[in-house]
């Protein structure tokens, strides 16, 4: 029987992503046929000239640059893009992402069945695509319900490349938060924002999930 050689390539300082390689690591003990690599992007990874010595029949990829080297010719490579951005130059068809417009649409229902009328949305502190993708949902899947909402003005699109002040954006998120009416509900771009959202309510003394319901 031929066994196949799997490399599993990811990042490990993602929650979601642990999430995945879990689930892999699941089905490849099920698998006679597999031997499954797992590269977690820390120290004690072999450097990747040894792994371009393996020749992996196949690999499974989440926040990692392209492994085109580390994989046999005409080998297939998934990404598991969990924030809905496509890699570039990779075949599309091998790609699992998030459904960002379906996202918008629950958080929304979910803030409205609970009896929220303010609403608003804490992009990301980084620019990213897939923010302004999550923010464009929910604001249209409010609108299409009969509400506006709040949209934090350094967040997503607004956002730089490379985010270093935390403590001006604490200073500014506060400043949003406060001018907010209330009770809002606030939809965060993703979890370490929400995080982040939820530190400025306890400085500033807004009790959660009311006045203020937070869903990252």
């Amino acid at each position: 029987m031929k066994r196949y050689k799997v490399l599993v390539a990811t990042s490990s300082n993602s929650h979601l992503v642990r999430l995945f390689s879990g689930g892999v690591a699941k089905y490849a003990c099920s698998c006679d046929d597999w031997d499954t690599h797992f590269s977690m992007g820390r120290e004690d990874d072999p450097p990747e000239r040894e792994l371009e010595r393996e020749r992996f029949d196949g690999a499974i990829v989440a926040f990692r640059d392209s492994v085109v080297n580390l994989v046999a010719p005409g080998a297939p490579v998934i990404h598991l893009w969990p924030t809905g951005d496509l890699p570039p130059d990779e075949n599309r068809r091998h790609c699992i992402v998030a459904d960002e417009t379906r996202t918008g649409e629950i958080v929304a229902a979910y803030f409205i069945e609970r009896g929220f009328r303010n609403f608003a949305f804490a992009g990301g502190l980084q620019f990213g695509p897939w923010s302004d993708a999550r923010e464009a949902s929910f604001v249209e899947a409010l609108r299409k319900c009969g509400y506006s909402c709040e949209v934090y003005p350094y967040g997503g699109r607004n956002a730089p490349r490379i985010f270093s002040h935390a403590k001006r954006e604490d200073a500014r998120t506060a400043k949003w938060l406060k001018s907010l009416p209330k009770p809002v509900a606030i939809f965060t771009a993703y979890d370490r924002r929400g995080e982040q959202i939820l530190r400025c309510c306890r400085n500033l003394g807004l009790a959660v999930p009311k006045p203020v319901a937070v869903v990252g």
